[in-house]
């Protein structure tokens, strides 16, 4: 039976495999998808070992091991210039990725005695006392580690779910030579959606309409900062690129302090 240090260890692997292809790949396309898919992988490896839930060796991390390792050997095969090893290895990287993060909150959710299926979402982005994981389950807000849980809640602000699906929609729709203004605005809705649901409280009620509205501004500051544009049109200059990065660093700050008012973080209980 297979270790959660196992799983980490093999997961690794993958992740250094992603690293090191992405340096192979010889244009910014290329190299920005990989990246892409390595930073969700390394995302949901950080969520696997971080679970307070996980317990010790189990027959359930079997699998997860093993398509770890076959994803190494794919991805260390891989030659990113090439379209076909190209996607053979993004797909197993997240097959991995997948499996990894359905063991994670099939665990956490057995561990709470939370519901599954349609509103299995609910409270998974809710930032505040009331999320998953959250400071309700680590504690009171006064003790030790609690601003940091809360930092780490408010890290929910920006859409990670967007970063595998809309570069490499993007990158495809770049070869077919179609506008990919419309692309971004779909992504948007989609993730506006998704947080509809997720910044519900477990229990259901009322979802927290500025992390929503927050998260959505992050992702359209985003795609501007890849040289993408949000409306139709030419694609954004240099100097519009320059001022998205540039407001990336102001609402990095003032996001946060938007949602925690509005949606009274700090006032929220358990």
């Amino acid at each position: 039976m297979a270790s959660v240090a196992q799983v980490v260890a093999a997961a690794g692997t993958v992740s250094d495999a992603m690293y090191a292809m992405s340096g192979r790949a010889l244009d910014f396309d290329r190299r920005q998808i990989v990246l892409t898919h390595h930073l969700r992988l390394v995302t949901v490896m950080r969520d696997f070992s971080a679970s307070p839930a996980h317990g010790g060796d189990s027959p359930t991390y079997d699998p997860l091991v093993t398509l770890c390792r076959d994803a190494t050997t794919v991805v260390g095969a891989a030659d990113p210039q090439d379209d076909r090893s190209l996607n053979a290895a993004l797909t197993a990287c997240d097959k991995a990725a997948a499996a990894i993060d359905v063991a994670t909150s099939r665990t956490v959710a057995n561990a709470a005695g939370e519901p599954r299926g349609k509103w299995a979402l609910r409270g998974a982005l809710r930032v505040g006392p009331e999320g998953r994981g959250g400071m309700a389950a680590q504690g009171a807000p006064g003790e030790a580690g609690g601003r940091e849980q809360m930092l780490a809640q408010l890290a929910k602000l920006f859409p990670a779910e967007a970063l595998s699906v809309y570069p490499a929609g993007a990158a495809f729709l770049r070869m077919v030579d179609v506008p990919r203004w419309w692309f971004a605005l779909v992504v948007a809705v989609a993730v506006a959606w998704v947080r509809w649901i997720a910044t519900q409280p477990v229990a259901g009620g009322r979802p927290q309409y500025a992390a929503v509205i927050a998260a959505v501004v992050s992702f359209l500051i985003w795609v501007v900062m890849l040289g993408d544009w949000i409306l139709p049109g030419n694609e954004p200059t240099q100097a519009a690129r320059a001022v998205a990065a540039a407001l990336a660093l102001v609402w990095a700050w003032i996001a946060p302090q938007v949602v925690a008012r509005v949606d009274g973080v700090d006032k929220q209980g358990a």
